[in-house]
């Protein structure tokens, strides 16, 4: 009996170790990643940790940067006419470029979703939306609805197994973050252009810097402090769509710059043009508090919504001895026990969710179908890249569990099991994604519903499906 026993625990343990890595740590399990986690998950997971990514020249790929520069074209060329044949067909032409501009980014916002539900690497794709989350950015103008599509794959993942310092200096130099947060327009007052202008600084990105992307709120810093940020961050900026050698990417404006260096958390640095920003930030990279408060997100991301301090403590603590290094701090998290004794504590937020069902159906992403599950992420309070504000989507289950909200996401789950073939197996896939968790009146009422299709929506809508 003892050695029955003790078989069943080995066999529950592999269990849960195999649902922490595809459902806690994954987007869900589909039927490649139980093959590709074989009897070790825990390498699974770490694998995908050192997988990297060459760091792009540019924030926008030709595609749309080419485009972008024929619009702003003929949209001062449109402005230099005032009537006449010359006039109208600069409308027309602007128009139509307009609109394959828009084309280009609806279908790279689509594909946003799609990359997530085909890839072979859930848990990195995971890291990446974490930290796109973090430093969250919103579409505030075309410039930034240029960029913003692209911004996770040119800021955020080539820099997920990085030390964090290069991932917030990439991020502050983005043109997406720059526009959104109006770096651009902060001017030292006692520059050239300053004093020449009568111009100012601009602290919405030192602000979020400060309070968001590092120390946090109580993290001891002072509004002197977003001052003295803000003016050593003065001629950050990036290059414009019609500037040939420059667009969309990082430049520096010294004619801009705030002269004189900055004193920070009450550390003194001389003005080294450029390089003055980059220290502080590298600095405010390895401080405690940033450690704290990244810590805390990232068990409250992965783990609980009231994550356990012994969690925390373990992630602060990598994080102080490996200097922020993003690899080690993921190899700690995913090693945790907390995260293996609260499996199913977290309700998914809608884009989870959405992914996490095409990929546990293992449906064959087309452009129509990334258009339905786009339309539905929104419908549940969830669209695509557009977040609420600089502090991203909350990640708590009060945040997401309102009745209008819960309906809906029913509706998805019909909506969806509406969408599937005769080869679709549900059964299959609660096999994956709960293991012998799931309770028996789920698994009577998927093994007995009528249809496949009834059978998906049944699994989709479950309670358990719902968390991770």
């Amino acid at each position: 009996m003892a050695g029955k026993a003790e078989r069943a625990a080995v066999t529950y343990s592999r269990e849960i170790e195999r649902l922490t890595a595809s459902v806690r740590f994954g987007l869900g399990t589909n039927a490649a990643d139980r093959e590709a986690m074989g009897a070790d998950p825990r390498g699974w997971l770490a694998d995908q940790i050192e997988t990297s990514i060459p760091v792009p020249s540019s924030a926008v790929p030709p595609s749309a940067g080419q485009e972008a520069e024929t619009y702003y074209r003929l949209r001062e060329y449109e402005r230099s006419v005032s009537d006449g044949p010359d006039a109208e067909n600069a409308r027309l032409s602007s128009q139509q470029s307009l609109l394959r501009l828009r084309d280009i980014l609806s279908e790279a916002t689509l594909d946003t979703l799609s990359t997530a539900v085909e890839t072979q690497h859930p848990f990195r794709e995971r890291l990446i939306r974490f930290w796109s989350n973090h430093f969250s950015v919103q579409p505030k103008n075309w410039l930034a609805k240029i960029a913003l599509p692209y911004f996770a794959g040119t800021a955020i993942s080539p820099f997920v197994a990085a030390p964090f310092e290069e991932m917030l200096l990439s991020v502050c130099r983005h043109p997406a973050m720059q526009i959104y947060l109006d770096s651009g327009r902060s001017t030292g007052p006692n520059s050239k252009v300053g004093l020449k202008r009568g111009l100012g600084l601009n602290e919405n990105l030192a602000r979020e810097i400060l309070e968001l992307h590092t120390l946090g709120v109580g993290g001891g810093y002072s509004q002197e402090d977003v001052i003295e940020l803000a003016a050593a961050l003065t001629g950050w900026t990036s290059g414009k769509p019609k500037d040939e050698e420059t667009a969309w990417r990082f430049i520096f404006q010294p004619a801009r710059h705030e002269p004189g260096g900055a004193t920070l958390l009450s550390k003194t640095y001389p003005d080294k043009g450029e390089a003055t920003a980059e220290h502080i930030l590298r600095d405010l990279a390895r401080h405690p508090s940033t450690a704290r408060h990244i810590a805390t997100k990232l068990a409250r991301h992965f783990i609980d919504d009231d994550p356990p301090e012994s969690a925390v403590d373990k992630l602060e603590r990598r994080w102080l001895e490996t200097q922020g290094d993003l690899g080690e701090v993921s190899r700690t998290l995913v090693t945790l026990d907390e995260a293996r004794a609260s499996l199913f504590s977290k309700l998914k937020q809608p884009g989870d969710l959405v992914v996490s069902s095409l990929r546990a159906l293992d449906m064959e992403m087309t452009p129509q179908l990334a258009k339905l599950a786009a339309r539905h992420q929104a419908a549940m309070g969830q669209p695509l890249l557009r977040p609420p504000g600089p502090q991203g989507w909350y990640d708590t289950a009060q945040d997401w569990s309102d009745p209008g909200s819960l309906s809906r996401r029913v509706d998805w789950g019909v909506a969806l099991a509406a969408q599937t073939s005769d080869s679709t197996n549900a059964r299959a896939a609660m096999e994956r994604n709960f293991g012998s968790l799931v309770d028996r009146d789920n698994r009577l009422a998927i093994e007995r519903a009528s249809t496949r299709q009834e059978a998906a929506a049944i699994l989709i809508a479950s309670p358990l499906f719902q968390r991770r």
